[in-house]
């Protein structure tokens, strides 16, 4: 599980719904979305993604990913989504977790 900022194209429906950095005032560059996915390692097949907004946190854009967690997955997560709460729950799932905490 991992996420990554991407650039869209700027326009008046993208920025409502991503937002750009920056301040309102003075936004930076172009609008961002917050992509989250679960891939299979060895083959890179992207299982699930969510998309929200450059201003949404990582960890709870990801919470809808859980659901393809299942018994005996072997989870690597970056920094970024780290927590208790999610640790205990996709253990009571079955998933073996191995979290890279900074």
């Amino acid at each position: 599980m991992d996420g990554t900022l991407l650039a869209v194209s700027d326009s008046a429906a993208n920025n409502d719904a991503f937002r750009q950095s920056g301040s309102q005032r003075s936004p930076m560059g172009y609008p961002q979305a917050r992509v989250i996915a679960v891939a299979e390692r060895s083959s890179h097949a992207v299982l699930d993604t969510v998309v929200g907004g450059f201003k949404e946190s990582e960890r709870i854009v990801s919470n809808a990913l859980h659901a393809h967690v299942g018994s005996g997955t072997l989870l690597l997560a970056d920094p970024g989504l780290w927590g208790l709460a999610r640790w205990h729950r996709l253990r009571d799932q079955g998933a073996h977790l191995l979290w890279r905490i900074e």
